[in-house]
């Protein structure tokens, strides 16, 4: 199974940050206005994660902000 039909939950599993860098800004560029909207708790994370911001994070503080927005979005989907 590929990765696309098998996701990682844990920010620590992803093997380079590097290479996912610009994955993650693609990402969060397109999240942020549905988290701002649903009030998510790791907004805070996401707004760190923009391009804007991400380059100026080591690979320990995208990982750390990778796990709370995983956590939080299984939460979200928990209470559903």
């Amino acid at each position: 199974m590929d990765e696309a039909n098998n996701p990682t939950t844990n920010a620590a599993d992803i093997p380079d940050i590097k290479s996912s860098i610009t994955p993650i800004k693609q990402v969060v560029h397109k999240m942020l206005p549905i988290a701002t909207m649903m009030q998510m708790k790791s907004l805070d994370q996401l707004t760190a994660l923009t391009p804007e911001n991400i380059d100026k994070l080591d690979d320990r503080q995208i990982r750390e902000h990778l796990q709370t927005i995983m956590t939080d979005l299984h939460n979200i989907l928990q209470d559903k």
